[in-house]
């Protein structure tokens, strides 16, 4: 059990699966429930956009939840690996109801 929030679990698999080594920014916000902080540093970071259906492996997947940005882990098009607020880390469709229409973008970030 690492405590990733959603952008810990991206960078940890990204540097495991491809060799990406992505900085943290934990240090531009307090917590994972600092929302203003956590989309400012989304914001501020985010690599070269994708286009919606040219998603792959290793993508980057960026949603709209309320005030917050929430990202996953592309694992395939259509799954994502993520973790988030009370739930356990765990693969989820994001073509599926409860993510499709949240969707704010779909990222790549290069080694």
């Amino acid at each position: 059990m690492h405590g990733w929030d959603c952008f810990g679990l991206y960078r940890f698999v990204l540097a495991e699966q491809f060799g990406i080594m992505l900085p943290s920014y934990a240090d531009e916000y307090p917590t994972a429930k600092d929302a203003a902080s956590v989309r400012a540093a989304i914001v501020r970071h985010r690599p070269a956009a994708v286009a919606a259906g040219a998603e792959r492996e290793g993508d980057g997947v960026v949603f709209n939840v309320g005030r917050y940005l929430h990202c996953g882990y592309v694992i395939e098009p259509g799954m994502m690996l993520h973790a988030f607020f009370g739930r356990n880390t765990c693969m989820e469709a994001y073509t599926g109801p409860l993510w499709i229409k949240r969707i704010e973008g779909f990222y790549r970030c290069k080694s």
